[in-house]
């Protein structure tokens, strides 16, 4: 009687054990799966705004105003700065000459 309870108590324990053991990869799962989905919704509208930006970089007579217009923030043109050489919109960076054309961009993430 005393080996049954012993292997019960051993039994119980171990499923306890198990139990935690999987909730915890679930949560860690969903997170992980949480900033996957962040990380894929930047990377979209880095690749809206660029996809925008070549549209108007392609044609000949582009000016520096053209292009930063053509970089809008969820459909609304937003402020812009300068950081590093590069003006900033939203989630990419554009660097230009001193004639306005476009010579790189880079994504914020970078």
């Amino acid at each position: 009687m005393r080996k049954n309870k012993f292997v019960i108590i051993i039994l119980v324990l171990t499923l306890a054990l198990s139990n935690l053991w999987w909730a915890y990869k679930l949560l860690d799962a969903g997170i992980s799966a949480t900033y996957m989905t962040e990380n894929l919704k930047g990377h979209k509208e880095v690749l809206s705004q660029t996809m925008a930006i070549l549209r108007v970089v392609a044609r000949s007579n582009s000016t520096q105003t053209d292009i930063l217009k053509a970089a809008p923030q969820h459909g609304s043109l937003v402020d812009s700065f300068k950081k590093d050489g590069f003006t900033r919109i939203s989630q990419i960076g554009l660097s230009l000459n001193h004639e306005g054309r476009l010579i790189e961009v880079k994504p914020a993430f970078e």
